[in-house]
């Protein structure tokens, strides 16, 4: 039987050196050995230390750990720095006999293992002390000096972790102070080598494997002296007080294991796994935090879309990457990945980037894999996506264009059909016909808007257009996205919701501008306005059921329209009732809009939002006609019997009440349009000169861009 060559050649220098090993152990045990005898005697272990003599000479090394309990609040036991070169060289001895290809794992394990377990206490006590004079005492002023402890402790670390995962975890929980040192070791090391396999790289296995470990684990627990909400928040606050709060600094180095090329290859792509886990486990409770928002700015999000699609071809190739069960674990780590980033604040541009990277692409060939059983959760969340989270950013101009040509696309590449067949199949039917809805909106504001310049850039909050302005617009000093016409607008707008995006937004003026530019202005007002006066009969019997609101003249009376629930919400109240609800500065502004009104006009409330919990309000003065429906100036629609029955099937969604009841509506000019796809439109058909196949997308767009339609936008 044929073997490794440098296998044979450590065996017989193992063999080779039996007897002098045997002669300096019993001349140890005889007396104590000086430090220049133990460093000879680690370095004739590293060259082959035979079976049967590992344990003995894991022993000999423990033997030189002795020492008084070190403890960093209390400063360095003089006994302590005495002992500290002989411990240091047995220290390092474990790591070496540990890590030596001259030595086969399988048999340090068995042999070494029982010992190291033994030895523990003084094992860690003394990593502890060469950890803190390595990264905090100051004691080490030689850079050479600090780089040799940093690798003699992760050396050993890593043989406890390989050799005895359970120690290791113990160790995790009892001693507080150990993940800590861990992260401040690896924090230390020299960035420039973070590439595998290098000290840094498996210092920070380390760490993300302890995170892994902790992150479930009561946080009184883990951190008995921390008032964070969580075990998670305890680990970020630990993590960022390691790197001196800087979050940005974090989030380069550890999305640089994931877009290191040398990490691409079959050998080394677990370093970029481990990456992707740890910023999973440490950020996935979804609290808007400083570290968070810095691996958003990383586009974190992206390269887990990236890594996805990577993965789901990889289980076709004939020698994958990644073993299966691995490929699943990470699968679904990036999935959550970029769930964050659609359920994040900031979501409205980050979803942007992941709908032109090709998102439901990928959508489309994983929710047909086998990754997602039937209780998984990542069903729900993927069914929760397309019934909530993107339809609740469908009411931004710039996002309705971004998700028209994804899903176009969708279409055109056949991911449509993988996503309809799949479990989301219904979901994402709705989801289209919604989308097809704002198409269909937007074009008609297109074209209705033609001569207004509502592609100018504008006030982030009052939406005043730059051309008008005698003093211009100033962007945002953190985001340098957003703009405003004065600091009394920046002001309102951040304690509106922008602090909320502002951070995670760093650093992407370039791709955010376009999502960005539209704001909350005119388009989500006219899509409120023809929402309530589609629904304008259920809306004035909603008022003349109400004993407080039906004797109210109209000016006395607000509408709000709820856009961050699908579908709309909308519900006529008191609106002095509802002002008593507002801090003084809404309050002020409610009145100034209150004071222009007309006895036959009403205030509406519009909220909506970017993503996150957190909900922005816009409020505007209702046309006094809204509540005469959408026939008063246009064309009544005549539906065949087949149609009226099956309106459900091709029209708009009927907005809900509060508690959740469908209201009634009367067709308008979108669904007249709808109406129209519904008579008219073949899949696959032609209709251009061009004799493209066109979407229905397509095919609506180009119909009211050139015909004479029965409504128009006011």
């Amino acid at each position: 039987m044929s073997g490794d060559p440098d296998s044979h050649k450590f065996t017989q220098r193992a063999a080779d050196s039996t007897g002098e090993i045997q002669q300096m152990m019993r001349r140890f045990r005889a007396k104590p050995c000086k430090a220049a005898e133990l460093e000879a005697f680690v370095a004739l272990c590293s060259m082959g230390s035979p079976m049967g003599l590992i344990a003995d000479v894991t022993d000999v090394f423990c033997k030189y750990l002795d020492g008084p309990a070190f403890d960093p609040s209390k400063g360095l036991d003089p006994s302590l720095e005495k002992r500290r070169q002989i411990a240091f060289i047995s220290l390092g001895g474990i790591g070496v006999l540990g890590t030596s290809h001259s030595t086969s794992l399988s048999q340090f394990k068995l042999e070494a293992q029982p010992v190291i377990r033994r030895n523990w206490p003084r094992i860690l006590n003394w990593i502890l002390y060469f950890g803190f004079e390595a990264t905090d005492a100051g004691l080490l002023t030689n850079k050479r000096d600090v780089s040799q402890s940093i690798s003699v402790l992760g050396r050993v670390l890593t043989v406890v972790y390989r050799d005895d995962n359970e120690l290791f975890q113990e160790a995790l929980l009892k001693d507080k102070g150990l993940f800590k040192m861990i992260l401040k070791l690896w924090w230390k090391t020299n960035r420039n080598e973070d590439t595998a396999p290098s000290l840094p790289v498996a210092l920070f296995s380390l760490v993300s494997s302890s995170v892994e470990y902790l992150v479930p684990q009561p946080r009184h627990e883990v951190f008995p002296t921390s008032t964070a909400s969580s075990t998670q928040m305890a680990l970020q606050e630990t993590v960022l007080h390691v790197a001196n709060d800087d979050a940005p600094g974090v989030a380069s180095r550890i999305v640089g294991y994931i877009t290191n090329p040398a990490h691409q290859d079959k050998e080394k792509h677990q370093y970029a796994c481990l990456a992707f886990s740890f910023i999973h486990n440490i950020t996935s409770a979804g609290a808007n935090s400083k570290l968070m928002n810095a691996f958003f700015q990383k586009k974190i999000g992206l390269h887990a879309l990236r890594e996805l699609q990577l993965l789901l071809l990889d289980a076709d190739r004939r020698e994958p990457i990644l073993s299966e069960s691995m490929r699943k674990t990470v699968v679904l780590t990036c999935f959550r990945l970029i769930m964050q980033s659609i359920m994040a604040p900031g979501a409205l541009h980050w979803t942007t980037v992941l709908l032109e990277n090709g998102l439901l692409h990928c959508i489309g060939n994983l929710a047909r894999s086998a990754y997602f059983e039937d209780d998984d959760p990542g069903r729900d969340l993927l069914t929760t996506t397309f019934v909530h989270f993107l339809p609740t950013l469908l009411v931004h101009r710039g996002f309705v264009q971004s998700i028209i040509k994804a899903v176009k696309e969708a279409v055109k590449d056949g991911s449509a059909k993988r996503i309809e067949s799949s479990f989301l199949g219904e979901f994402y039917k709705a989801f289209s016909r919604l989308v097809l809805e704002r198409a269909v909106f937007n074009a008609i504001y297109e074209r209705s808007s033609s001569g207004h310049p509502f592609e100018h850039r504008s006030c982030a909050n009052c939406g005043s257009f730059e051309e008008f302005l005698a003093t211009g617009l100033s962007k945002c000093a953190g985001c340098l996205v957003a703009v405003y016409c004065s600091r009394d607008c920046q002001r309102e707008a951040w304690k509106k919701g922008h602090r909320y995006e502002c951070d995670s937004l760093k650093g992407t003026k370039q791709s955010a501008g376009q999502v960005l530019k539209y704001g909350t202005n005119t388009f989500l007002e006219h899509l409120a306005i023809i929402e309530v006066r589609r629904h304008a009969k259920a809306v004035k019997s909603a008022i003349n059921q109400d004993a407080l609101l039906k004797n109210e003249p109209r000016n006395g009376i607000i509408i709000i329209v709820n856009y961050s629930t699908n579908p709309p919400q909308i519900k006529p109240s008191h609106l002095e009732a509802e002002m008593k609800e507002l801090n003084q500065e809404s309050r002020r502004s409610y009145e100034k809009l209150h004071d222009k009104l007309s006895s036959d006009q009403m205030l509406m409330c519009v909220i909506s939002g970017r993503g996150g919990p957190d909900c922005l309000q816009e409020v505007h003065i209702m046309p006094g006609n809204t509540l005469n429906g959408p026939t008063e100036d246009g064309e009544e629609i005549i539906l065949t019997e087949s149609e009226a029955s099956s309106v459900s099937e091709w029209s708009r969604v009927a907005a809900q009440s509060f508690d959740g009841k469908n209201l009634e509506f009367e067709l308008d000019e979108v669904d007249f349009c709808l109406l129209d796809a519904h008579r008219n439109y073949q899949p696959g058909s032609s209709w251009t000169v061009s004799s493209k196949k066109l979407t229905v997308f397509d095919y609506l767009e180009e119909k009211i861009k050139g015909e004479e339609l029965p409504f128009d936008l006011q």
